[in-house]
């Protein structure tokens, strides 16, 4: 978890992740937590998206600049192909693939979760 006062975790440094989160808390209305790093998650707790490829970055995930939705962004961090399922656990109508000003690029009438990225491709959607 990033802040303006910590440039975020070590991976493997669980007490200084469970400080994080906990302070991170405090602050905001979400806090996005890494799927890897279960233990220091509580049941309570919502996570409002699941990975299964940890090549693939979740970069941004924010209310849509018009209020309509939300919109995640994602990079592929290796220099080969990668595949991702990409679960949201909220609900929506409509899966847009979209530019980095959140305009339509695709509109997805089927949104299955499954997601391909090129070598350090970025890919940003949009959840309505």
């Amino acid at each position: 978890i990033a802040t303006e006062k910590h440039a975020g975790s070590a991976p493997l440094d669980t007490v200084d992740n469970y400080n994080q989160i906990t302070e991170a808390r405090k602050n905001a209305d979400f806090v996005l937590v890494d799927a890897v790093n279960t233990d220091t998650c509580t049941s309570a707790e919502k996570s409002y998206f699941e990975l299964d490829n940890h090549e693939i970055a979740l970069s941004i995930f924010k209310e849509a600049d018009d209020k309509n939705g939300f919109v995640v962004r994602l990079f592929n961090t290796s220099d080969k192909p990668q595949n991702v399922n990409l679960k949201a656990n909220f609900d929506y109508k409509t899966v847009a693939e979209t530019d980095f000003l959140e305009e339509p690029v695709k509109i997805i009438n089927s949104f299955d979760g499954k997601v391909s990225f090129g070598p350090c491709e970025i890919k940003t959607f949009r959840f309505s």
